[in-house]
């Protein structure tokens, strides 16, 4: 009896077992369920792009910024280092009590920056679109609510919850238009698979930009030749950098690597690039300017008739792979900027660099020519001008035991150009001090500066160091840009 009792109990145990274990897995099943559907529901609806849909067609410029889709992501929308276009921001949308950086961007969602012709030809309009976040329960409602108020008095509002900053009420007219339907949108154009998954995306629409710049202005000239269609840009965060990918149809070729020539730079230098072919760029510089093509043709043509030069020899020399060295101090220069080149040097190339010295003297003799006064045999006073290079000699200065600086000035027009061969290199600068800080005095590291962007190996590249060209928009120290193997620009910004 006993036994048959206990085989009874174990029995029932075993049934309600079985019951309850396919009951908790029908549980888990549908709390999976739910998780996975609710995940879903959450990534789709924050990853919905609510504002190019609303961009103009004609935008030139359009930057995307997504809020983090997670919550525990360490990044937030007012770490991107646009401090200083921040500031600008505050001004064109004439905020009163409300800071772009601080008081916006924290509570964004999804936002767009865009860039809109003008009612004037050299005007643009600015606009900024955004959708706010939502409030959660356990969040400070009562700030976000309060910070709603304090911005519907200054924002348009296209609801729900979608707000309009804009420079003119012209610029958020267009805005309007595109939501109701009467012009074109952005969408209509933009590869949006081009567009995200990314913190920040941008496209930019260059054959917007160069008629409204002047075609005399070189920049312009050069810039409309070099990108020919659509750009796209990614930009996420990497540890310590902001790294970036550009994405077209530019003209540019699969990178070659060169040893590099110097390993470190000067503190206060502003602009840096690598693998730089001088002859070419210099022809390709002519072709833009025809003007100066034709002078310079010119002059050639003297310098090789009346002196007996064969500038040939000067072409060979920049006819290779170098490094330009742009630095930030203005100075009294005849350029206004002092700047480096430094170039591979052979010992065969003596003789060319001797030609160099005497087409430089010859170039200053043309520019300051001697005078001697005359009498002519009837009694008048003449002035004869001689273009004589003896008068402007190189001289040598001595930088080390083992090491001759060439230099030549002139004060009279702040003129001077210095070269030194050491290495297997030469430096070119028209400072001799800045000679002397490459070799000397040179505390930024190269290697280290790819390193941190994440980048391995040798590689050419473009570094701005607190350039004037990015500092009104970035609060950065550096920007680094260099090809991928496929030929396409990418980069990163550190502070």
């Amino acid at each position: 009896m006993e036994d048959s009792s206990a085989k009874n109990q174990t029995s029932f145990f075993k049934f309600w077992f079985s019951k309850f274990k396919k009951l908790l897995q029908l549980v888990l099943v549908g709390i999976l369920f739910v998780f996975v559907v609710g995940i879903g529901f959450y990534s789709w609806h924050n990853s919905r792009n609510f504002i190019l849909p609303l961009a103009p067609v004609d935008s030139i410029l359009y930057v995307q910024i997504q809020n983090p889709l997670w919550p525990w992501q360490k990044y937030q929308l007012a770490d991107l280092p646009f401090d200083n276009f921040y500031i600008q921001a505050d001004q064109v949308f004439s905020l009163e009590n409300i800071e772009f950086k601080d008081d916006i961007l924290p509570y964004v969602n999804q936002g767009g920056f865009m860039l809109l012709p003008g009612d004037q030809a050299d005007e643009l309009d600015w606009i900024f679109v955004f959708k706010l976040k939502d409030c959660y329960f356990g969040q400070d409602c009562q700030r976000f609510n309060d910070f709603k108020i304090k911005l519907e008095h200054q924002a348009y509002n296209l609801p729900p919850d979608i707000f309009v900053l804009a420079s003119s009420e012209a610029a958020f007219n267009k805005i309007d238009s595109v939501k109701a339907g009467r012009a074109p949108s952005l969408n209509t154009r933009v590869d949006e698979s081009q567009l995200g998954p990314s913190f920040l995306v941008s496209y930019f629409n260059p054959k917007q930009l160069p008629p409204r710049i002047s075609p005399s202005v070189l920049v312009a000239d050069v810039f409309s030749k070099i990108i020919n269609d659509d750009i796209y840009l990614k930009l996420d965060r990497r540890k310590d950098s902001w790294n970036f990918e550009v994405v077209g149809n530019q003209n540019f070729n699969p990178p070659s690597f060169h040893e590099s020539l110097i390993e470190n730079l000067p503190q206060d230098f502003e602009l840096f690039l690598s693998g730089i072919n001088l002859s070419k760029l210099l022809a390709f510089w002519l072709v833009t300017e025809q003007s100066l093509s034709e002078s310079l043709n010119g002059s050639i043509y003297g310098l090789e008739r009346v002196y007996n030069l064969n500038l040939a020899d000067i072409s060979s020399l920049l006819d290779q792979a170098g490094e330009i060295i742009i630095f930030s101090q203005q100075n009294q220069s005849f350029l206004d900027f002092e700047f480096a080149f430094v170039l591979p040097y052979q010992p065969d190339q003596l003789n060319s660099w001797n030609t160099f010295e005497a087409a430089v003297s010859a170039i200053l003799a043309q520019k300051l020519p001697q005078e001697f006064k005359r009498l002519l045999p009837d009694g008048t006073d003449v002035i004869e001008l001689k273009a004589d290079p003896q008068v402007f000699q190189w001289q040598n200065e001595a930088v080390s035991d083992q090491s001759r600086v060439r230099l030549l000035r002139e004060e009279r027009i702040n003129f001077e150009l210095a070269y030194l061969i050491i290495d297997q290199k030469v430096i070119v600068s028209n400072s001799i001090n800045r000679i002397l800080d490459l070799i000397q005095n040179t505390p930024v590291s190269l290697s280290q500066m790819v390193r941190r962007c994440g980048f391995s190996g040798k590689t050419d590249m473009i570094i701005f160091n607190n350039s004037n060209i990015f500092t009104k928009y970035f609060s950065s120290n550096e920007i680094l840009i260099k090809l991928s193997g496929l030929g396409q620009p990418q980069g990163c910004i550190t502070r």
